[in-house]
């Protein structure tokens, strides 16, 4: 048709390129500049986005990693006679030889809050593996075993370092003690302990802070609550008047449950702050000592082979009681000795400081190593977290998807070769085809969100 439309003798003229002239030169400089920032900005997109996804998957490592670790305790385990029974050794009591060897490590410990607090450090599953080697193998009855226990989750926890934080402050000067077990006194030189002092006090601090700060958010909910109560108790007015008996009734049980929410809040805000204010005027008091009660942080202080848990610290000494027995009451040279300050205070975490104590002598000992946690992926489930594992998940998986395949596979390959091959091109066809394309086109997730 464009050809029919031109007149007859018209001369073509070919359209001449202008690539030599200074202007042209210029235009294709410019657009070969644009081209080349446009290629450095996609590929400073794609490097962007691959360090993204490189911080990502590093802290989604870093966070998983302990859990794919474990801490153990390697203990010489006596298997005694009159703790298994050679006839029935699937019924003996390995439980007390896992705590006859832990109890070796600390034979002057005697007291029955001490023996108990250092056994919670066991898992309740630390014999299992004595169990199997011994009934696998009765000749074993009569020796001493060396053998990895189990570690409680509490404990295992705290010496990864996830349940408080710790600082750990080797001493720079000679400390003279009173005794080497019930209440005695450690006495560093005039201002020996300033440091430590400091450092509970700023810790102290900042949880007082969180404590306001916990306070304020507790009021912000009361407020709220207390808007909502209002509106109900609007409402109720509004229905009682108008003779809803019905519309009443429904909003007397939510006037009351906002009535009880605001007086719960309330009272837990005031309790928060009166906490706080407390905390603030113990941090303020620089005139004497300190008392360290399960408010503030804790004092841990490994001297001569024991530790000592403080609960009074001034410039120049401290006095606690002994949790671990000192094996000695001479002085302890500078270097020799150490103080650990424990962040949170005792009535904010699960483990107590008597547990810790003892974990603390046994890394000192060499007694804790940590592995790779081989059973979080042999163990089944367990209300123990130290015993649970994968097992059950995966074999569960593994189940569901071989159900899956050998359900779907033959029907879904009879279902598409009858289609193809036998089946008649007709509306009902049409629909099921389309149906079956939707399928495996939309991603699953939103058929989940629309379901």
């Amino acid at each position: 048709m464009t050809d029919l439309s031109i007149p007859f003798g018209t001369r073509f003229v070919q359209r001449q390129l202008d690539t030599t002239s200074q202007a042209a030169v210029a235009r294709v400089e410019r657009r070969n500049r644009a081209e080349k920032r446009f290629r450095l900005y996609g590929l400073a997109a794609v490097l962007f986005a691959g360090l993204c996804l490189a911080v990502l998957l590093t802290d989604i490592f870093i966070k998983a990693w302990p859990a794919f670790t474990q801490s153990r305790l390697l203990l010489d385990v006596p298997v005694t006679a009159e703790a298994v029974d050679a006839a029935n050794p699937q019924a003996g009591d390995f439980d007390s030889a896992v705590r006859a060897g832990l109890q070796a490590l600390f034979p002057a410990v005697s007291g029955r809050a001490d023996k108990k607090a250092m056994n919670a450090i066991l898992s309740s599953g630390a014999s299992d593996a004595l169990r199997q080697r011994v009934v696998a193998n009765p000749g074993l009855i009569g020796q001493t075993l060396k053998l990895p226990v189990t570690l409680a989750s509490d404990a295992d926890l705290y010496l990864k370092g996830s349940a408080t934080g710790v600082e750990a402050h080797t001493a720079s000067f000679a400390a003279k003690v009173s005794g080497a077990s019930g209440s005695i006194t450690i006495e560093g030189g005039s201002g020996g302990f300033a440091a430590q002092l400091a450092t509970l006090k700023k810790i102290a601090a900042s949880r007082a802070t969180a404590l306001e700060q916990e306070a304020r958010r507790l009021n912000i909910a009361a407020q709220s609550v207390s808007a909502d109560l209002k509106a109900s108790q609007v409402r109720l007015a509004a229905a009682t008047s108008a003779g809803e008996t019905q519309v009443a009734a429904s909003y007397e049980p939510l006037v009351k449950k906002h009535t009880e929410s605001k007086a719960a809040l309330e009272s837990q805000a005031a309790a928060t702050k009166e906490r706080a204010d407390a905390l603030r005027k113990r941090v303020a008091d620089v005139s004497g000592a300190e008392t360290l009660d399960t408010a503030m942080p804790s004092l841990l202080v490994a001297i001569n082979g024991g530790i000592v848990k403080a609960t009074s610290v001034s410039q120049d000494a401290i006095t606690g009681d002994v949790i671990v027995p000192l094996t000695t009451d001479a002085p302890a040279n500078a270097g020799a000795w150490k103080m650990l300050v424990v962040e949170s205070p005792e009535d904010s975490r699960k483990i107590q400081d008597r547990q810790i104590a003892f974990l603390e002598v046994l890394k000192d000992k060499g007694a804790v190593q940590k592995i790779f946690n081989w059973p979080f992926f042999a163990n089944g489930d367990s209300r123990e977290p130290e015993l649970a594992g994968l097992l059950g998940a995966l074999v569960g998986s593994a189940f569901t998807m071989l159900v899956t395949l050998l359900l779907c596979l033959p029907l879904g390959v009879g279902a598409a070769i009858y289609l193809e091959e036998f089946a008649p091109k007709n509306r009902l066809t049409n629909l099921i085809e389309v149906n079956i394309n939707n399928l495996a086109a939309v991603p699953s997730i939103v058929f989940g969100l629309l379901g």
